[in-house]
């Protein structure tokens, strides 16, 4: 769930990003595009964290890994 949740507030982070044609809203787009991958190898991990997942600690590692990515992709400090 405290997975879930750091990933629902990266994503929610960035929800009132107003798109142009200016640098930095190119800039913006191309650290959205690369997040969706991010994005959706933690919800893959996260939907994996069953306590009869043999690979459980892996996947768990796995999700944390992509959502420390995310935080770095998207410049948020980890509170």
């Amino acid at each position: 769930r405290d997975l879930l949740s750091s990933l629902l507030g990266i994503i929610d982070s960035q929800k009132g990003f107003s798109f142009g044609f200016d640098k930095d809203s190119i800039t913006q787009a191309f650290r959205m595009a690369r997040g969706y991958k991010e994005i959706s190898n933690a919800i893959y991990h996260i939907l994996c964290d069953h306590p009869n997942n043999e690979e459980r600690d892996y996947d768990v590692e796995q999700a944390k890994e992509s959502i420390d990515k995310l935080r770095k992709t998207f410049e948020i400090i980890k509170h």
